[in-house]
C-alpha cells in the first residue's frame, strides 16, 4: 500500500498535479514572482513553549482585550462555524492548505483553498479610501522594496484575529506583511505586524513558510454550521 505521513499529500491521477508541477518548475528559479500555487511548509510540533490559551498574549492585550477576549466562547463564536477563515492572519495558516497568488503590474490576487478566501492587493497606490466595505479582509495596498513584497491592510471590520485561542481585534486594526522569497525561488516566508491602538499595548508579530506547491488550487465549498446546534445558552 502507500503509507502517508501525518504532514503527507494524497494527489490522484486527475488532480492537476502533472500541469501544476510544470508551472512551478517554470517559475520555481525566479526570486521575483510570487505567482504560483503554495502550500503551508510543516511546521515543528512539540510540547512545553511558554503559558497555554490567552495567556500567550498577556503581554500584547490591554485591558479593553483582555475584556474582548472574556467574552468569546469558540463553541459559539469560532468564525469558522459560519464559514469564515476568521482573519487575514488566521487563513494564511491553514495546515496543509493551497494558496495561489496571481501578479500583475496593477494588483495582486492572493486565493487560499481554507473557506474559499480571497484577496486583492492595490499595486497602484499607497493610500486607502477614507471608507471601506470592511469585513475580514480590509483593504490592501502593496510595493516592493528591493524583492519583498510589502502589503499594509487597514479598515476591517471588528472580528476575531485568531480563533484558538480568542484574540478579538477592533476596527482600528492594522496589518503589515512582508514577503519574501528563497534564493531558489521554492519557498516563500511572510512576516507579519498586527497594532490596534484599542486592543493591543504593543504589536503582534510573527512569521510563517510556504513552499511551491504541485497541487492545483482546490475549492473549499464550507457548510453552514452555526444554526441551531451553536446558539449561546441564556445566562441565569
Amino acid at each position: 500500500g502507500t503509507e502517508v505521513s501525518r504532514s503527507g499529500v494524497i494527489a490522484s491521477a486527475d488532480s492537476g498535479v502533472t500541469a501544476a508541477a510544470a508551472e512551478a518548475e517554470q517559475v520555481a528559479g525566479d526570486t521575483t514572482s510570487f505567482a504560483g500555487t503554495w502550500i503551508t511548509a510543516p511546521r515543528t510540533r512539540g510540547g512545553g513553549g511558554g503559558p497555554p490559551g490567552i495567556e500567550r498574549f498577556a503581554d500584547v492585550l490591554n485591558d479593553a482585550g483582555r475584556a474582548a477576549a472574556a467574552t468569546y466562547d469558540e463553541r459559539f463564536d469560532d468564525p469558522a462555524l459560519s464559514c469564515s477563515p476568521s482573519s487575514i492572519i488566521r487563513v494564511w495558516s491553514e495546515p496543509n492548505s493551497v494558496s495561489e497568488v496571481t501578479q500583475a503590474s496593477d494588483e495582486i490576487v492572493i486565493r487560499h483553498e481554507f473557506m474559499d478566501t480571497r484577496r486583492v492587493v492595490d499595486m497602484t497606490t499607497r493610500e486607502h479610501p477614507e471608507t471601506t466595505d470592511g469585513g475580514f479582509t480590509g483593504h490592501s495596498v502593496g510595493w516592493f522594496e528591493d524583492s519583498a513584497l510589502v502589503i499594509e491592510t487597514v479598515g476591517f471590520s471588528a472580528g476575531v484575529l485568531l480563533p484558538h485561542p480568542g484574540v478579538l481585534h477592533s476596527e482600528d486594526m492594522r496589518i503589515v506583511e512582508r514577503l519574501t522569497l528563497s534564493d531558489d525561488g521554492k519557498q516563500l516566508t511572510r512576516e507579519y505586524e498586527v497594532t490596534d491602538p484599542q486592543y493591543f499595548t504593543k504589536p503582534y508579530t510573527g512569521s510563517s513558510r510556504w513552499n511551491r506547491s504541485e497541487i492545483a488550487l482546490g475549492t473549499y465549498d464550507c457548510t453552514e454550521l452555526s444554526g441551531i446546534n451553536n446558539v449561546r445558552p441564556a445566562e441565569d
